[in-house]
């Protein structure tokens, strides 16, 4: 309940102080104009110390609208005054991450609080992908006059929002249909079933309730075969970094790697296959294990969406601790064979194709590594010239980048460089090759 007086106060009391000594010395009669502004000063100081316990007791609600990639992220804080004094003027300052653009809406206000009284304020974000953590709101009072100045306080708590991916109806239909054309969509293994695929010759131990007994009449013993559908196991492993954040606005490798990741998802839930989703940061190994169906795709969106920002922008450097996450990936794996689709950029690839080696050679895996160039991101939205000129600029770069995929493609990791484009298809008609 401190308050602090600004600079018009002190030349207020400067003036009070000269009324009153003049009048003293009966030079002018201004003792009553001194006493009347030491009086208003009191007075002053009285409701502003008030206010400002009032603003330390204020009510604020945090509610929010919208919590989808690209879309407005509405934030409001009502901020309600319980008690009898009003609070004329207050200063309102919002914190929130620098990595989010505001759309509408003020990061600061100046209004004030009637009492008994609410006050809302309401600020509008560009959502982008994962977890942010938006406020408190910052406070300060001051008089009417601004003659008394309030300390700052903090208003609220932090409104911690998880923003999903966007998924494009476009992309998963596209996947589907990548399946189909290429007959993919089941496949034809000899087992188990209910519907007849083709016949063989009887092989001793064979179930006689399988015999063919119309080809019996014609000399030959055989064995009915039937189509058994078969369930992949595959596993996504998001790699993140500091890079993973570089290029435009909503357009940054993490970004894409996510709306993919969310579409794959939504892909495998509706073929009824098992999925599961790690996030990799550093020595850490986040994400859910081997779940079944729209079970497993709920899961997947919650993890891309509690993905956290500001500890990727505030990391040091890109680093994969060694051997602990193939450790605690074989401790988790199922005994089926399973598909490991590793999404990352160049940054960390090579530390995580050393990792990934020990998963491939176990026997128990088969590892595709899907690498992203943070540089390439954003290159759509150019010109053809700045597209031509960025080409010339990056050649080297590209060189380098194909000599480090042939180093990771010696550890026997199925590693590509993808595109934004590309990358969807690449991993369907990989995980469908692998179904064959």
């Amino acid at each position: 309940m401190i308050t602090k007086s600004t600079e018009r106060a002190l030349a207020l009391a400067l003036f009070a102080s000269l009324s009153i000594a003049v009048d003293t010395f009966g030079l002018v009669p201004a003792g009553r104009l001194g006493l009347a502004t030491v009086l208003f000063l009191i007075f002053l100081k009285t409701y502003s110390t008030l206010a400002q316990a009032s603003l330390e007791g204020l009510r604020v609600k945090v509610s929010q609208e919208g919590a989808l990639e690209g879309r407005p992220l509405r934030v409001t804080f009502e901020i309600c005054n319980p008690f009898i004094i009003p609070i004329a003027f207050v200063e309102l300052s919002l914190r929130y991450p620098e990595y989010l653009k505001l759309s509408a809406g003020s990061p600061a206000l100046l209004g004030a609080i009637p009492p008994r009284g609410c006050l809302s304020y309401s600020v509008s974000f560009l959502a982008r992908v994962g977890e942010h953590e938006i406020g408190p709101l910052r406070a300060v009072f001051r008089d009417p006059l601004g003659i008394f100045r309030g300390t700052e306080i903090e208003l609220g708590e932090k409104a911690l929002v998880r923003v999903k991916p966007r998924e494009s109806e476009k992309l998963r239909r596209a996947l589907f249909s990548i399946s189909r054309s290429g007959g993919m969509l089941r496949t034809s293994r000899a087992g188990e079933g209910l519907e007849f695929l083709s016949t063989r010759e009887y092989v001793p131990g064979d179930d006689l309730r399988r015999v063919f007994w119309k080809a019996l009449a014609k000399g030959r013993l055989a064995v009915k075969e039937f189509d058994r559908e078969s369930t992949q196991y595959n596993l996504v492993l998001l790699a993140l970094g500091k890079d993973m954040l570089t290029g435009p606005y909503l357009q940054t490798p993490l970004e894409h790697a996510a709306r993919v990741i969310a579409v794959l998802s939504r892909y495998f839930a509706e073929k009824g296959e098992q999925q599961a989703l790690y996030l990799v940061n550093g020595d850490r190994l986040d994400g859910i294990k081997m779940v079944r169906g729209r079970k497993g795709y709920e899961l997947t969106i919650r993890a891309l969406s509690s993905v956290r920002l500001h500890d990727l922008l505030n990391q040091r450097e890109t680093s994969v601790g060694k051997g602990t996450i193939a450790r605690e990936l074989l401790m988790t794996l199922p005994r089926e064979r399973v598909n490991i689709i590793a999404i990352t950029t160049m940054g960390s690839a090579r530390q995580l194709a050393e990792e990934l080696k020990v998963l491939a050679e176990s026997g128990r895996c088969s590892v595709y590594m899907f690498l992203m160039v943070p540089q390439f991101y954003g290159v759509e939205t150019m010109s053809p010239m700045e597209r031509a000129i960025f080409r010339i600029k990056s050649f080297q770069e590209i060189l380098s980048m194909k000599d480090a995929l042939k180093e990771i493609r010696k550890t026997g990791i199925k590693a590509v460089i993808v595109t934004p484009g590309d990358m969807a298809r690449r991993i369907v008609m990989r995980l469908e090759m692998e179904r064959m």
